[in-house]
């Protein structure tokens, strides 16, 4: 019989050898995986908590959560060192008790509660570790869409730059983070002619900082896609919660509140546009009736181009804003595609693991049984044979026939 074996008077326990080898395979991955570890962390102390470098006081807070996180971990180790020593301890009182076999219903009772007893703690481990296992791969997840979108981040800091907004005084400057100043002394003598609601909405904008309200392009994208898709509160902020890390729910709702109040003041600017369009071309067409076109007219026209020019303009930035909201959805397609890819590979490796284990075990049962294969090679070999004779007498009997 292969594996080891322990003998005694009535019983035989076999532990395979295949079983041993996937021990011993999983030991040398370990090894090497904290071999690995060891020496990212070196290089990841040389960078972050050197002496010299200039961010030295920021990583001290990082240096101090490794610190707590090193000691979990050792604490963790070490009871899981005590949990294994505790059924390595009944397997080997159950060995003892097999090498020792006595007869007799006592015996027999006793050796089955230490059987049930190291059954049932070794399932209780695989259970835990199991549980341990699913809340890390949550965990690794989590933490993989942080650093996505914290990637996503600082390319926005990288691509966002100066512009000039033309048609006016100042220079206006856009931030990386989202809010808008105005430099320079804008004209006043025009406000006065504009409809209360436009200038409510310029107040508005230049006081919470711009049509963004002071979030950066992807953090303001993302929030106008998870508000098309979650049309209650709560949903709204917890699935932005979950996207945008470095936001709070409170600033998350303060977003929602604002985005609210500036859609009802856009919608306002944009009635009160087609009033005042509206009132305009009445009064021009009354002039035109009476002839009585006025030198101001030249005024009229220039201040409804200039309606017509923010009207593009407004145009312009909201489908820069659609455009924004399906990239970022395409991202995340590509991101539950990719999820869902490596979850279909672990499938796909369970599987290949247990054909693997199911051919091992056939190509034991079929080692096990020579005798059998021999004699279906003999009988072969004796109708080949009989099949040979009979083919030479055929061929000899046309000669016969002639002579």
């Amino acid at each position: 019989m292969s594996g080891h074996e322990i003998q005694s008077d009535s019983t035989a326990v076999t532990i395979p050898n295949a079983g041993r080898a996937s021990g011993r395979s999983t030991l040398e991955k370990l090894s090497q995986l904290e071999q690995r570890a060891v020496s990212l962390e070196r290089e990841r102390n040389s960078q972050l908590y050197n002496r010299r470098h200039e961010f030295r006081k920021v990583f001290c807070s990082l240096e101090e959560t490794e610190l707590k996180l090193n000691q979990d971990r050792k604490t963790e180790k070490k009871e899981l060192s005590q949990q294994i020593s505790r059924i390595r301890a009944n397997v080997q009182r159950f060995q003892k008790m097999l090498e020792d076999m006595r007869p007799g219903p006592t015996f027999l009772e006793r050796l089955k509660e230490v059987l049930e007893e190291t059954e049932t703690s070794i399932l209780a481990f695989k259970d835990r570790q199991r549980e341990v296992y699913e809340k890390l791969l949550v965990e690794e997840r989590q933490v993989s869409q942080e650093v996505i979108a914290f990637q996503r981040r600082m390319e926005a800091w990288a691509t966002s730059t100066t512009t000039t907004t033309p048609g006016s005084r100042g220079v206006q400057v856009t931030t990386a983070s989202g809010t808008t100043a105005v430099a320079g002394e804008r004209g006043r003598e025009g406000e006065a002619a504009l409809p209360p609601a436009m200038l409510e909405l310029e107040r508005f904008l230049r006081q919470t900082g711009g049509v963004r309200g002071g979030w950066d392009d992807y953090d303001h994208n993302t929030f106008l896609h998870l508000r098309t898709k979650h049309s209650n509160e709560s949903a709204l902020v917890e699935a932005a919660l979950r996207e945008l890390p470095t936001r709070t729910e409170s600033e998350v709702r303060a977003h929602s509140a604002w985005y609210t109040e500036y859609s009802s003041l856009l919608e306002a600017k944009r009635l009160a546009i087609q009033q005042w369009k509206k009132n305009k071309q009445l009064a021009r067409s009354q002039q035109l009736k009476t002839g009585s076109v006025r030198e101001g007219d030249s005024e009229s026209r220039r201040k409804e181009a200039t309606g017509e020019r923010e009207k593009r303009e407004q145009e312009r930035q909201t489908n820069k804003e659609k455009l924004q909201a399906w990239k970022v959805q395409q991202e995340q397609k590509r991101q539950e595609a990719e999820n869902a890819r490596l979850k279909e590979e672990e499938t796909k490796a369970k599987k290949y693991e247990k054909e693997t284990i199911r051919q091992a075990e056939v190509r034991e049962e079929v080692r096990g049984v020579p005798g059998e294969k021999g004699e279906r090679e003999t009988g072969c070999g004796r109708a080949g044979e009989a099949e040979e004779t009979g083919q030479r007498e055929g061929a000899t009997a046309p000669g016969q026939e002639r002579d």
